[in-house]
């Protein structure tokens, strides 16, 4: 016998042993398999599962053998996709679909499925495989998670807070809330597609550098202040709110920022009457105790002056008696800051509270060289003491006198801005410097060489007793006192 007959015989032996070996490992292989897999025959009756068919399904092989595939479907139009499938397997095509599982105890579960032809030597199909993979807890992840977007979506769009939904990576914007668009006047296209820069958005471009640090550092921003600037130029401040989010499988940032301007305005207008309180408590305790002996010392003093002895001295003494009683009118002026007590109102018009005081301000406008135009507009009838009104508006025309050395024009308005009507004065001065603007109101704070800073003071407290607020507005180029009443004051 040859050497290569030999060989050749030797490698039929071994290639029959490797074949009847794998045979053999095949539905050990099949049964370690995670996915579902079941041979039917041509006529469609269930000739193999594999483990993972047993375990998933409840049935046991012997339970399954012989059976038609059917018996796993938990769908309610089982039928249809049963003859849907058998259409396929007529064309000789694979099928594949979603379909629901019922297990041998009824539960249900939704499988994957892909339904195949397996073709012998010959080219003629030997039998049917179908392989199923059980996606309920994929289905259920992506469910909760369009839920969850949705729940989102809904939540940000209604959401009273203006919110913006920012790349990561360059901070450009994908989406803003309805908030966002009223509170900064800016729409969706004008910002969509931009970052915080392109739209010049905050006041101060430092702080987002600040913000992008803190985030840095942090991971979040946390209720910061920080002022914006709407599209009309008008700052505003919030509290900044920025987390890290991952929505549509992407990193990005979602801000919320909260309008705290009024808030802002009514704690200044609440720390103002608290620092006035205390004001006023002081004066009503030193008042009354200042204003005695400087009376008596006013007395002596007169008669003094008054004795022929003392006759080399009588200028000093009239400059004695003159400083006693600007000392004393500084004192009633002060008194009056303190009066809390509840004033006589009456039903009055702002426009006839002008007509009556109009002489005596044209008169003190054109000793100044200062023209004064009043523009009256349609304004209801309010609940006002007219006296304290009266001086309201003289302390704040005197001011803006003051504030024009050189003539100019100082202008009187009113009208109404939804529901309040409002006295509006400006002048053509100087402006108010933005660290006496912060203290404006204040007794004793005064842009004026010579003044006391009482006038506004005492502007105040009138405006607190009418229910009414005074809003500055300042630039070099002149300032409007705003006095805005409501509409329901009483």
């Amino acid at each position: 016998m040859s050497a290569r007959f030999c060989f050749k015989r030797k490698l039929k032996l071994d290639t029959y042993k490797h074949s009847k070996k794998l045979k053999d490992l095949l539905p050990l292989l099949l049964d370690h398999i995670p996915n579902c897999i079941m041979l039917t025959d041509l006529k469609g009756r269930v000739i193999y599962v594999n483990k993972s068919t047993e375990i998933n399904s409840g049935y046991t092989y012997d339970e399954l053998i012989g059976k038609e595939p059917g018996i796993l479907n938990g769908e309610e139009k089982a039928d249809e996709i049963q003859r849907e499938i058998i259409s396929h397997m007529k064309q000789l095509k694979k099928w594949s679909g979603d379909i629901l599982q019922r297990k041998k105890d009824g539960s249900k579960y939704l499988a994957e499925f892909e339904v195949f032809p397996i073709w012998g030597r010959d080219g003629r199909p030997l039998a049917w495989g179908s392989i199923q993979r059980d996606i309920s807890k994929r289905k259920s992840a992506e469910e909760q998670l369009r839920f969850s977007e949705k729940r989102f979506s809904t939540i940000f769009n209604l959401s009273p807070v203006s919110m913006t939904i920012l790349r990561y990576e360059d901070l450009r914007c994908i989406d803003v809330n309805d908030s966002f668009v009223d509170t900064t006047g800016y729409s969706r296209d004008e910002v969509i597609g931009k970052t915080p820069l392109d739209i010049n958005i905050y006041f101060d471009p430092n702080d987002l550098l600040k913000m992008k640090k803190i985030l840095a550092e942090q991971g979040f921003i946390r209720n910061h202040e920080v002022w914006f600037v709407r599209k009309n130029g008008e700052p505003f401040v919030t509290l900044l709110s920025v987390d890290v989010v991952t929505l549509w499988g992407e990193r990005l940032l979602l801000t919320a920022a909260k309008d705290i301007t009024e808030l802002k305005k009514y704690e200044e207008e609440m720390a103002h009457l608290g620092r006035m309180e205390v004001i006023g408590q002081m004066a009503a305790g030193i008042g009354h105790e200042v204003r005695n002996p400087m009376t008596t010392v006013r007395g002596l003093i007169q008669i003094l002056k008054e004795k022929q002895d003392c006759s080399n001295y009588k200028d000093y003494f009239d400059i004695m008696i003159d400083e006693l009683d600007r000392a004393n009118s500084i004192i009633t002026e002060f008194l009056s800051i303190a009066r809390t007590k509840h004033i006589n109102k009456s039903k009055g018009n702002l426009n006839h509270t002008l007509d009556s005081i109009y002489p005596l301000i044209e008169a003190t406008a054109m000793n100044k060289n200062i023209n004064v135009i009043i523009n009256k507009g349609d304004i209801p009838d309010l609940m006002i003491n007219e006296k304290e009104i009266k001086q309201l508006v003289l302390n704040i025309f005197s001011n803006g006198l003051d504030a024009m050395p050189n003539g100019g024009n100082l202008f009187i308005s009113t009208y109404t801005n939804n529901d309040r009507v409002i006295l509006a004065i400006k002048d053509e001065g100087y402006g108010i410097d933005s660290e006496v603007l912060k203290k404006l109101g204040t007794p004793f704070v005064t842009n004026k060489e010579q003044g006391t800073g009482l006038g506004l003071a005492i502007c105040y407290g009138i405006a607190a007793r009418h229910n009414a607020v005074i809003e500055v507005d300042t630039s070099p180029n002149g300032t409007t006192f705003y006095v805005k009443f409501s509409n329901k004051s009483s």
